[in-house]
């Protein structure tokens, strides 16, 4: 007789499939999730195309690993056609759904982050402002009293 690996253990029973499958719908919906919050820092950083395509390869890349890692804990690396359609469809039914809200709600984060970022740039730049406002003054001043001398000179070297 032959040693080896008997053939049950690599068939996957229907309650583990079923398992698997609502495992890669939720696991679809958090990698949802996780591009609205990358959308979100996007918005915020603000930017080009550039800026769009940086992100969103490493967003791919991210999720491309999170998706190679929960396969192999979920199926032990095997690739199963419904665990990779159940990450989508559980990706596209965020999509859809709640990412319709989350959307909106990234676009008030962004404006209020902003307005946050610009009060504190504000604060903390008053006080250099000031202190450039008051060194103007003092340039203006000499200035003019530099301006004041150079026509005393050419008034008194014209008299002569």
């Amino acid at each position: 007789m032959e040693q080896g690996v008997p053939l049950m253990d690599y068939i996957v029973g229907m309650p583990r499939q079923t398992t698997n499958f609502l495992l890669s719908l939720g696991f679809g919906f958090c990698i949802g999730v996780l591009y609205d919050v990358v959308r979100t820092i996007r918005l915020i950083f603000g930017g080009g195309k550039r800026t769009v395509l940086i992100f969103d390869i490493l967003y791919s890349a991210f999720a491309g690993l999170v998706t190679f890692i929960f396969s192999l804990v979920i199926t032990n690396g095997m690739v199963m056609a419904y665990v990779v359609f159940g990450e989508m469809l559980g990706f596209f039914i965020y999509y859809i759904t709640f990412g319709v809200f989350a959307v909106r709600f990234s676009e008030r984060v962004t404006e209020a982050v902003k307005g946050f970022f610009i009060k504190i740039f504000k604060t903390l730049a008053a006080p250099f402002l000031k202190l450039f406002g008051l060194f103007k003054r003092f340039l203006e001043k000499y200035h003019k009293k530099v301006e004041k001398k150079r026509q005393k000179r050419q008034k008194n070297q014209k008299s002569t």
